[in-house]
């Protein structure tokens, strides 16, 4: 997927500044990181792809536990994916590495 696209549907996901929207563009600027479409990624965290695709929807509302569950799978902190925007650029560049190699061991 193309990086331009990928930043496009991150921010989309942001719009609103809610948690969960802050949530959707956390996971979406990891699955873009990755390079993997949404139906691969889900499938890397062991989701079924309506789970992921439900995931990211307005009505939406995972639990603490989903979250914590994402996160672990994802080789995240949980409060990783729930902070804002700039914290989200720093959870990108810091452990989009580790994330990769988590998700290459897993396939």
């Amino acid at each position: 997927m193309r990086t331009k696209d990928c930043r496009r549907k991150a921010a989309h996901a942001a719009e609103g500044r809610t948690l969960l929207r802050t949530f959707q563009a956390s996971i979406e600027a990891i699955r873009c990181a990755s390079g993997l479409s949404r139906k691969a990624f889900a499938a890397q965290l062991g989701l079924a792809s309506s789970s992921y695709f439900h995931l990211m929807t307005p009505n939406a509302n995972p639990s603490l536990d989903y979250i914590e569950l994402i996160a672990e799978r994802a080789g995240v902190e949980p409060a990783g994916l729930l902070a804002r925007p700039a914290a989200t650029a720093e959870l990108e560049s810091e452990q989009t590495p580790g994330l990769l190699r988590r998700l290459d061991s897993r396939g």
